[in-house]
């Protein structure tokens, strides 16, 4: 590994080292519901949004996936949305 790629991978664990975990929701802040469907994965992330270092971020407060498997793969990119929605709720 030549000095250029060190310098990117120590940049890497530097900024993995510094990625928010889940954190607390809090009742003021509005929440953001984001849903992604793939051909074989679906996937949840609640955030929220607050000022870190006088900008705004977004920080998750709850993430979900799951693979999907038999029949589901054929859900239409629509159904698969729906579907997140209902298993989130269910979970």
């Amino acid at each position: 590994m030549g000095p250029e790629q060190q310098q990117a991978f120590d940049k890497l664990k530097t900024y993995l080292t510094k990625v928010t975990t889940l954190s607390k929701p809090l009742p003021t802040p509005t929440l953001l519901l984001y849903i992604a469907a793939s051909p074989t994965t679906v996937s949840v992330v609640l955030a929220k949004e607050k000022e870190h270092e006088n900008k705004m971020k977004q920080f998750p407060v709850y993430f979900v996936s799951e693979a999907l498997s038999g029949a589901k793969h054929n859900y239409s990119e629509l159904e698969k949305i729906a579907y997140t929605m209902l298993w989130h709720q269910e979970s």
